[in-house]
């Protein structure tokens, strides 16, 4: 078993990857222009419904294309080979504007051709120094260079821990689901049997807060440098909404996990890492201590 940030990482969870990582049908970024061009094209949605219908795709294709950092009016789903259809102009200027939307999939040019893009793809797929990734050319690619890449894009991410602690749940899943909630209540748990159950859930905000009420937790004012183990602490933003949790495991150390992506590894994190990756300056800080 090889190591990806720090984390152990199997042969098969990189090839759950690779199959999640790139859809067959593509969500593309249309502005007024070509909107136009493509009336007649039938998988067009406006904001609205493509919100709907993307409610009802898994997780893994939310977080592909990360239309968290995306403002759209717009959109239209097309396959590779509809892409192919389309004139060489529109082509390019689809391209720019998923490029100026910060999509996600986007990566730069010199990095395709690092892990052996082909030049068809590279000529149809670029946009200046980008280069959108899609499904056929992802798997154009051999498997050592799908492997190569989703390295490279898992270490990109930033998510990197600095060292290697070697808590039992560190580990990156196969798929998007686990989240920051269900990572910090699998830290407060006595027996390994229940900490891997919620480690492998998707949690809400709500029912997470649920559970810590109902095992005793109650709330504390932040205080830092005064962690004791099973201290959770939380985020929270502007509207009273919790966003982010992690627990203490005790000297100084913290089980963290920073989204639901596959991406994400369960980490362990000092208090000074973990403080300074979640410092947005409008995010309220509470501690959750039982008595």
């Amino acid at each position: 078993m090889s190591a990806l940030l720090g984390v152990p990482i199997t042969v098969a969870t990189l090839e759950a990857w690779a199959k999640i990582f790139v859809f067959d049908l593509e969500p593309l970024i249309l502005d007024q222009e070509t909107l136009e061009l493509l009336e007649n094209v039938p998988l067009i949605y406006s904001r609205y419904d493509f919100n709907f219908w993307l409610g009802s795709q898994p997780l893994e294709y939310k977080d592909a294309y990360r239309f968290w950092n995306v403002k759209l009016e717009t959109v239209v789903l097309l396959t590779s080979q509809d892409f192919d259809l389309l004139p060489r102009a529109l082509q390019q200027k689809l391209n720019s504007l998923q490029v100026k939307a910060n999509r996600g999939l986007v990566f730069s040019l010199a990095d395709a051709k690092r892990f052996g893009m082909d030049a068809t793809f590279l000529k149809r797929d670029g946009f200046k120094d980008y280069f959108i990734l899609r499904f056929d050319a992802w798997w154009s690619l051999t498997r050592a260079q799908r492997f190569s890449w989703l390295r490279a894009f898992v270490e990109a991410e930033g998510l990197a821990m600095q060292r290697m602690y070697g808590h039992s749940l560190m580990r990156f899943f196969p798929n998007s689901g686990a989240n920051c909630f269900s990572t910090a209540l699998a830290g407060i748990e006595m027996t390994k049997a229940r900490a891997e159950m919620f480690a492998r859930l998707w949690l809400t905000e709500t029912v997470f807060q649920a559970h810590l009420e109902t095992r005793g937790f109650r709330v504390k004012a932040f205080v830092e440098n005064l962690f004791a183990r099973n201290t959770v602490l939380t985020w929270q933003n502007s509207s009273g909404k919790m966003v982010h949790a992690a627990t203490c495991l005790g000297n100084d150390l913290w089980l963290n996990k920073d989204s639901q992506a596959w991406y994400s590894p369960v980490q362990v994190l000092t208090t000074q890492e973990l403080l300074q990756r979640w410092s947005e300056p409008e995010l309220k800080k509470r501690l959750w201590v039982q008595p």
